[in-house]
């Protein structure tokens, strides 16, 4: 029999996980114990079908009509739990029926010899409004043997917000937000030590957060895309952004956390109380110790942005070439000026925080040969300067559409180290690169979002390399909604491919863990270098049954995940 939640938390600390299956008369009893906030979910596209999972079901005009309408809008998929951004977490990508997906060229289109079945989305999911729900449910996960998931927005690479057979804790709704104009962390005895911050839930995206820092005169420094949640897997396993160059990692930004570990305590934890937990959250903390409920970060004073976007209007595999090797020879420069942002092989859009007023007149010579290129072959060249961040942040992306949105998206991205840039003989080695990428139709992305010009700060689990790189250096794959098996494995390994070739090119460095490879063969290594036994000893400490598991992360058991997001039969 559930317990009530009086005595939930002691129960978590004696208690012995079992493995049977959870009753019906479990789960009647979990909905009591929640006043009811226990959902049933379906995938997004099911109202379109006439069937699910095998069974005839009826369908719902309406709201196909709906959903057809917002197939591709992203704010609207995550503010559901049955929403995702990429297919592959909601969708078994192994298994081409088990699936329930429109065509996302044209949603409009009757699916009638497409299937609909569940794939990995849980059947039952908790909408989290406290710490009593996340207890409940660890108490559910002990008694029955149920495992469990964590879901925000569900704007995820490596499927991790979703695992088939899972309860889910779903987090969208822990919108709370506060500003601070001299936050004190808890248990801090320093009357210096105070910061700019604001108090975010974890259920708010990055658009959320950055608009409401505006309104208290403040910079947030946070990602390229508005539906990441601003205090969840993005800010925890890293967060880069343009402004990450001069003013850090989203991860470096964290004061506090509140969050319910594993053994069902409340936590509060920074530098000063549960600075082990704290210390392993900053770098490795999605979806491994607990349930993060909030985040205090440090925010900026507002302050103007000069944004440069230069791009090619023809693109032939020479010119591209070139172009990238421009890039790498005025990387450095370009890190040292302050700008940061994606550049690839015929575009870059960079953001300057420390000079504003740079024009195309009065660009440096780090600029100039890449604007002297452009211009040569009749591409565009454009500076605008913006009044504050959030101004560039409102116009330039808050609404851009976000390409990959409704299809299988996988990317494998990792750290080059400086010398690589600094040192022109390195260059042919990126060279080669490159060549490779493009011969396969694969374009290059060059991320300058590193932390090359920040200070490096203390209490974080980030692997090293992020500090000695300018660049995030990868590309990405997708297939269609309806390819084939044969198509998906051919997809993948072509990833996989990649994945090594950027482990031969740059040894020792880092892979971003929310933008890697999902078949990355030595992730304890590439995402946390030779901190990954010690962040183990950490999460038996706050999770010692292990009920947090998700794909790679940190206490991952392949024995015991059971494929539960359908990726491991395309290793290679």
């Amino acid at each position: 029999m559930l317990q009530s939640i009086a005595i939930i938390v002691p129960l978590l600390h004696i208690l012995t996980p079992v493995t049977a299956d959870a009753t019906a008369n479990d789960w009647d009893a979990l909905s009591s114990i929640l006043n009811g906030n226990l959902h049933k979910s379906a995938p997004f596209g099911q109202p379109c079908f006439s069937t699910f999972n095998g069974s005839l079901s009826t369908e719902d005009t309406a709201q196909c009509t709906v959903i057809q309408d917002n197939y591709l809008n992203t704010s609207f998929r995550t503010s559901t739990y049955h929403g995702t951004i990429h297919n592959q977490c909601d969708a078994c990508s192994s298994d081409p029926m088990a699936q329930c997906l429109l065509d996302p060229t044209n949603p409009f289109k009757i699916p009638t010899s497409e299937v609909c079945n569940r794939g990995i989305l849980s059947e039952r999911y908790i909408q989290v409004n406290n710490a009593q729900d996340v207890q409940a449910a660890l108490n559910f996960s002990l008694e029955t043997g149920t495992t469990l998931s964590i879901k925000a927005t569900g704007h995820d690479y490596l499927a991790r917000s979703s695992r088939r057979g899972s309860l889910a804790l779903w987090t969208r709704n822990l919108k709370n937000m506060a500003f601070h104009e001299a936050f004190v962390p808890a248990g801090s005895t320093s009357k210096h030590e105070t910061y700019r911050a604001i108090t975010i839930g974890a259920g708010l995206n990055v658009g959320e957060v950055t608009r409401f820092a505006n309104t208290h005169q403040s910079t947030v420094v946070g990602g390229s895309s508005t539906t990441a949640t601003a205090a969840g897997g993005f800010s925890l396993l890293g967060g880069h952004g343009v402004l990450s160059p001069t003013y850090g990692l989203a991860v470096d930004r964290i004061l506090e956390i509140e969050i319910v570990t594993g053994d069902g305590e409340h936590r509060i934890v920074n530098a000063h109380q549960g600075a082990d937990l704290f210390t392993a959250l900053r770098g490795a903390g999605a979806g491994s110790f607990g349930v993060v409920l909030s985040q205090t970060i440090k925010v900026e004073k507002r302050f103007p942005v000069s944004f440069a976007t230069l791009a090619l209007t023809t693109r032939s595999p020479a010119e591209q070439l070139e172009f990238l090797a421009l890039l790498a020879e005025s990387t450095p420069a370009l890190s040292k000026e302050g700008w940061g942002g994606p550049m690839g092989s015929s575009f870059v859009a960079l953001v300057n925080p420390i000079h504003p007023d740079i024009t195309s007149a009065n660009a440096s010579s780090a600029l100039q040969p890449l604007i002297k290129y452009v211009n040569a072959r009749n591409g565009t060249v454009s500076f605008v300067k913006y009044a504050s961040y959030f101004e560039f942040y409102r116009q330039a992306l808050e609404g851009a559409p976000e390409t990959s949105v409704g299809t299988s998206t996988f990317v494998t991205f990792r750290t080059v180290p400086k010398s690589f840039n600094d040192d022109p003989s390195n260059h042919a080695k990126l060279s080669s690169f490159f060549a490779h990428l493009i011969s396969q139709e694969l374009q290059p992305t060059l991320f300058l979002t590193t932390p090359a010009n920040a200070p490096v700060p203390d209490h974080t689990s980030l692997h090293p390399a992020w500090r000695d790189a300018y660049w995030l250096l990868g590309t990405q794959v997708s297939y269609a909604f309806n390819a084939t098996l044969e198509q998906r494995k051919t997809t993948t390994q072509k990833l996989q491919a990649v994945t090594k070739m950027l482990e031969e090119l740059s040894p020792g460095n880092a892979f971003y863990p929310n933008e890697a490879d999902p078949w990355t063969v030595n992730w304890k290594e590439g995402f946390w270098a030779d901190k990954y036994e010690h962040l183990v000893a950490v999460k038996k400490k706050y999770d010692p049954h292990g009920l947090f598991q998700c794909w790679k992360c940190v206490g991952y058991e392949e024995e015991k995940f059971q494929d539960g997001n359908c990726l491991r039969a395309f290793q290679v």
